[in-house]
């Protein structure tokens, strides 16, 4: 297991101490691999444009785009659940776009709809972290990991929001404690 080598721990102990050490070990194929975990993207063949986050040491805002229109909806012909997957739905699809503040008002009303919807909670969660509104992402992460402590999912993204809010420590906390649970589920 790559946290158990002597010369990676070093590593990371190294960038514990000095983050801005972070840049020499970006060339280590086993750092790559643990920031592809902490990101959830593939460092390898991801680009910006791709990625669900941006890869450096904070979210740059998003350009300001107007929302597309959405047709009316007529929940009361649809139960509860499917309404809120459609919400979701929607939330998704203006996050492919880039349309963050679109997603988090989709995935606002799948909450409301659905309220044991973990999903919704770590699909805002990332577009909180995508438009810099890194204590929001935090309380929804947090929410999530509350809602269901074995889902590795929410604690992966705590990972990217403590790393973006520079809380370095607190991330590797988690990668570890991820990387622990990882060896008995497969939840991820």
């Amino acid at each position: 297991m790559i946290l158990q080598q002597p010369d990676f721990l070093k590593m990371i102990q190294d960038v514990q101490k000095n983050p801005d050490n972070m840049n020499q070990y970006l060339t280590d194929p086993h750092m790559m691999q643990v920031l592809s975990v902490l990101l959830n993207v593939n460092l390898r063949t991801a680009t910006l444009e791709e990625d669900s986050f941006e890869q450096s040491s904070s979210p740059r805002p998003q350009p300001k785009r107007t929302p597309e229109p959405q047709p009316e909806s007529k929940p009361e012909l649809m139960d509860i659940p499917d309404e809120a997957q459609r919400e979701k739905e929607l939330g998704n699809a203006a996050y492919k776009k880039k349309y963050f503040e679109t997603a988090i008002q989709h995935y606002t009303k799948a909450m409301d709809l659905d309220d044991e919807g973990i999903f919704y909670i770590t699909n805002r969660a990332s577009c909180y972290t995508n438009i810099g509104a890194l204590p929001e992402g935090l309380k929804d992460v947090n929410k999530c990991i509350e809602l269901d402590p074995s889902f590795t999912k929410g604690y992966s993204r705590k990972d990217v929001v403590q790393f973006f809010m520079k809380e370095y420590d607190k991330a590797m906390e988690l990668i570890r404690k991820v990387s622990n649970m990882m060896k008995t589920t497969r939840n991820y």
